[in-house]
């Protein structure tokens, strides 16, 4: 796996934990979800994908302007 690819792949991974562990703190202080755990999987799935999209983007454009 090229480097960029695998480092979209895991920025990827990061924001959909970021949001299964948003959901688990709202949990942890008394509240309860306003959606349910399937629809909470989703959406980290979601923010995942784009989280690695806007990542492989990104890096292109910062690796060629040489800001890494």
């Amino acid at each position: 796996m090229d480097p960029r690819q695998k480092s979209a792949v895991l920025w990827g991974l990061v924001g959909a934990m970021a949001v299964v562990v948003a959901a688990q703190g709202y949990l942890v202080v008394g509240e309860s979800l306003p959606i349910g755990i399937a629809a909470v999987v989703w959406v980290a799935i979601a923010v995942g994908i784009v989280t690695a999209i806007v990542t492989y983007a990104v890096e292109y454009r910062l690796l060629a302007k040489g800001r890494t």
